[in-house]
């Protein structure tokens, strides 16, 4: 093997590092709090509608319709340490009514949305009673607060 094929290997091999290095930088590197939260402000209009569908398809409670889901303004970013995932959640307050006939019941709760692919997304998830500051508080062994640091 020649000098030249040496360097040449060499370059080529530095070159193949420093690609990768790059590549898993920018792969890896997560979106910060900030960042997170002006996603799911710009998003947000548009994941509400699916997430309405979601969680009154969902059928829970048991026993109760979804008649209305009003958004309020609060809102907390947490990190769901069971999955791993960043999860942002707003507060609601939803109006349900008995399947069998009854008054209808207003419930304040939390809609829970994850960060996922680099995009916020819904199953349709609630956590009804607890605000979104309240929920890692009672929540604890699944949600972890994350600030805007």
């Amino acid at each position: 093997m020649t000098v030249e094929m040496i360097i040449a290997w060499s370059v080529v091999m530095l070159l193949a590092v420093v690609a990768a290095s790059a590549v898993a930088y920018f792969v890896s590197r997560r979106p910060t709090a900030g960042q997170l939260r002006a996603r799911l402000e710009r998003d947000l209009p548009d994941l509400q509608a699916d997430f309405y569908e979601a969680a009154a398809a969902a059928g829970k409670p048991h026993g109760l319709r979804w008649l209305s889901c009003r958004w309020e303004g609060e809102t907390a970013l947490a990190a769901d340490v069971a999955n791993d995932e960043t999860v942002a959640l707003v507060a609601i307050v939803v109006h349900l009514e008995p399947e069998e006939g009854g008054p209808v019941e207003a419930h304040t709760g939390s809609a829970v949305f994850y960060y996922e692919a680099g995009r916020w997304q819904t199953d349709g998830k609630v956590i009804l009673h607890h605000r979104p500051g309240e929920v890692p508080d009672h929540y604890a062994d699944q949600y972890e607060p994350l600030s805007i640091g």
